[in-house]
């Protein structure tokens, strides 16, 4: 998978390198134009969006600032986007994490996810705020990049993980902001829009980050294959 990850990332480059020598208005006309034509020629999919994403550093936090910049949803279907929004994460455990899933140091990720725990022993119903349920994302995201996110729990207190998980919003687009690679999730959301399946994959477009996100349909199958598949499709498209 990850060699697979890395031809799609160098694809990648090349091909929002070729955009940049372009015009900006040029640029997102191509963009939007293409982003169209690849959702109706996938039948899976019924949308794709691009969102800008870039960090704001404070003395104790950093702030993580999305913001969409087009996209394209087929006809007769429901989608809400998600026009600007901003992930508050702790400063301490947000520079760490990010030294380690570059570098997938085994023995500091232990050491890291040893931390993340005795921190997440202070919270209560009571006092499980934001913060500690980004701290715990953070950890999360650790545990699924070591494939043992179904085997290890950071939180034992099903109560105090429900109440963590119920502080977070919109966090699917952030983990794979924070995974740095393709990533996919289900849906949470009630009716029409429950068990949708969501496909992120980061890029550097026009010297910004950004975060393709395409919208798919309750019923596929989302496993390695279709998404590099996916994703390999979408480079071709921008190669033309």
């Amino acid at each position: 998978m990850e060699k697979l990850e890395n031809e799609i990332k160098d694809e990648s480059r090349v091909i929002w390198q070729k955009y940049h020598e372009l015009n900006t208005y040029r640029i997102g006309e191509l963009l939007k134009n293409n982003l169209e034509l690849f959702v109706k020629k996938e039948s899976s999919i019924f949308s794709a969006q691009v969102y800008e994403y870039n960090e704001i550093i404070t003395a104790d936090s950093v702030q993580i600032k999305v913001k969409f910049l087009m996209g394209y949803v087929e006809e007769q279907e429901n989608l809400n986007s998600i026009l600007q929004n901003y992930y508050l994460l702790p400063k301490k455990e947000y520079i760490e994490y990010k030294n380690l899933i570059e570098i997938s140091d085994l023995d500091n990720i232990y050491m890291y996810l040893e931390k993340i725990v005795t921190k997440l022993k202070e919270v209560t119903l009571e006092n499980s705020n934001i913060k500690y349920s980004y701290i715990w994302l953070l950890g999360d995201l650790l545990l699924e990049k070591l494939n043992v996110l179904n085997k290890i729990s950071l939180v034992d207190d099903e109560c105090v993980k429900e109440k963590l998980t119920a502080n977070l919003r919109r966090e699917g687009i952030l983990k794979g902001i924070l995974l740095n690679e393709p990533y996919w999730f289900n849906g949470k959301q009630d009716g029409d829009k429950k068990d949708r399946k969501y496909i992120t994959s980061p890029f550097t477009f026009n010297d910004k980050s950004v975060i393709i996100l395409f919208t798919g349909h309750k019923d596929i199958i989302v496993d390695e294959q279709y998404l590099v598949g996916l994703l390999k499709r979408f480079n071709e498209m921008f190669k033309k």
